[in-house]
């Protein structure tokens, strides 16, 4: 089938129009999908670079020969745009200097993060038991130090 095609098309990509190199292999592509009401018939069948035959994928060719460009993806997120950082109180470090039952009098908030996520968390060797914390201070088996 491939010695078919090539004698028909030439050993070329019918997509880009490009030679297949010598360690590339040669896809068949259905010129008109399957999906789309398309046939094995040898008239329907192309051969095509791997990525070629990817990139075209499921489109139905225009009459002209050329393939319609994708239409783009709808985002299920109505605004992509990134969301702008909360600033860091520079007296309490965003609560993360206060300790238990203590509010901060610059923004008021309270000791923070209620929830320390693993990759911020110090051992406790390490830890400063100030700005950064180990799970000693963090449950509180440690005086942390204001």
């Amino acid at each position: 089938m491939i010695l078919d095609l090539i004698e028909r098309d030439g050993d070329v990509c019918f997509i880009c129009k490009n030679d297949f190199g010598k360690k590339e292999k040669k896809t068949i592509d259905h010129w008109m999908p399957i999906s789309k009401g398309g046939t094995w018939d040898l008239t329907n069948l192309r051969l095509a670079h791997r990525q070629c035959n990817f990139w075209k994928g499921d489109r139905v060719p225009l009459e002209d020969g050329t393939i319609p460009d994708r239409p783009p993806k709808k985002s299920s997120v109505k605004n992509n745009k990134k969301k702008d950082r909360p600033s860091v109180c520079t007296t309490c470090t965003s609560g993360r200097k206060l300790m238990h039952g203590q509010q901060c009098s610059s923004c008021n908030s309270g000791p923070k993060p209620i929830k320390y996520p693993s990759w911020a968390k110090r051992k406790t060797v390490d830890c400063d038991h100030q700005t950064y914390h180990c799970f000693a201070c963090i449950l509180g088996f440690v005086k942390r130090s204001a």
